[in-house]
């Protein structure tokens, strides 16, 4: 799964914490986007990952001036 484009639009305007470099916040377990985790939002998905306490910074990449996602 990767960013780009109109498509990826929401993560702008949806952030709530300030990530800097990702190195802080888990993906799935705080509060980063939006009003509660993703793990509370998407609880099957949260289920099924094999990265249930990652890092966000972790779980993509910079490809020249883009975030692309790694969504396993």
């Amino acid at each position: 799964m990767s960013g780009g484009g109109a498509q990826s639009d929401w993560c702008d305007w949806s952030m709530v914490l300030e990530l800097g470099k990702g190195d802080a916040a888990r993906f799935w377990l705080d509060r980063w986007l939006g009003e509660e985790s993703l793990a509370s939002k998407y609880p099957r998905l949260f289920s099924i990952s094999n990265y249930k306490f990652e890092k966000v910074y972790n779980m993509g990449e910079w490809v020249e001036e883009a975030w692309i996602w790694k969504i396993d």
